[in-house]
């Protein structure tokens, strides 16, 4: 019963790092997801309840979860006026014990958590490029046309 489950478990993780395109090295991100996401899911072994259920004594709330690897715009704190305000940076998971999401920037490679953020589900972060707004193809190059002004 217990190989059955970690085969579950294995192959819940691999098909969501191949979708998403999310590297090997986050295997234990990738895992960590796929249990919080199976003991809030109906199983055969406690009828007509989630582990999450039988633990707690209450339906566990699935509102909050998410694509894993999408990319997400996580809120930063403080700054100048004119600065960004937000960062983007890829969900890999959830932060037990707390309403939380845990993400990581591949810019600075450090995880962070947040709550203060803006999913974009339908994008995969984009693994070994960097995430540079002004640097992608989607943007054309802009051209700043400069004229002499004589003030007398």
């Amino acid at each position: 019963m217990v190989e059955r489950r970690s085969q579950t478990v294995l192959g819940m993780s691999r098909s969501m790092m191949k979708s998403m395109n999310v590297p090997g090295w986050l295997w234990g991100d990738a895992l960590n997801t796929v249990v919080f996401i199976l003991n809030r899911s109906p199983t055969r072994s406690v009828e007509e309840k989630t582990p999450y259920e039988v633990w707690y004594g209450s339906k566990p709330a699935v509102h909050f979860l998410r694509t894993f690897g999408c990319t997400a715009h996580v809120k930063v704190a403080g700054g100048h006026q004119l600065d960004d305000r937000s960062t983007p940076m890829a969900f890999i998971g959830y932060e037990p014990g707390t309403k939380a999401y845990r993400f990581y920037n591949p810019n600075t490679g450090r995880v962070c958590i947040s709550r203060d953020v803006v999913f974009d589900e339908r994008k995969p972060w984009r693994w070994g490029e960097p995430e540079d707004d002004a640097s992608s193809a989607e943007t054309e190059p802009f051209h700043v046309k400069y004229t002499m002004v004589t003030f007398r």
